[in-house]
């Protein structure tokens, strides 16, 4: 019987020992992710650009990257996608900014990212998401928005140029 009782008394004495409030804060705590809003829009410079041939309406492809992995020449070897777009039938021909967006569940951690896409005008960019001369495309400069924790964040990506190479 006594071997019990000491027994419990040494696990009880661990116990309170591990429970005290001296404990350290974590120091990088985890907070909960995010969700994104995205509507669309294009610059006067793209509506007047003479590559554009096609009305402004088709599918949005793109990807948002967190904004320090992405430079002038795009993101870098590496980079991971904190959410991947994909949204049909935006018409921005009359429209300043799109009537649909494309949503993503609460799903994208708390971080700045920069979104980088194409609007596929011409419709032939489902396969490969990379525009082609007359689609409208962003610059990797520009389109960025921070995801706060917890909340939906809404922002307008703006199509700054159209591809002409």
């Amino acid at each position: 019987m006594r071997k019990k009782i000491s027994l419990a008394v040494f696990g009880t004495v661990l116990m309170l020992a591990g429970c005290g409030s001296d404990d350290p804060e974590p120091q990088n705590p985890v907070l909960p992710p995010g969700s994104l809003k995205l509507n669309f829009s294009v610059t006067n410079g793209v509506r007047a650009n003479p590559t554009l041939t096609d009305p402004l309406r088709g599918a949005v492809y793109g990807n948002c990257y967190v904004s320090k992995d992405v430079s002038l020449m795009g993101p870098r070897e590496g980079a991971v996608e904190g959410a991947s777009i994909e949204l049909a039938d935006v018409d921005l021909t009359s429209a300043e900014v799109s009537a649909n967006f494309a949503t993503t569940g609460p799903t994208v951690m708390p971080e700045e990212y920069v979104f980088l896409g194409m609007f596929d005008v011409d419709g032939n960019g489902a396969e490969v998401r990379r525009p082609d001369i007359g689609d409208p495309a962003t610059l990797p400069t520009t389109n960025k928005f921070t995801v706060v924790s917890g909340q939906e964040t809404e922002a307008t990506i703006v199509f700054d140029l159209v591809y002409n190479f």
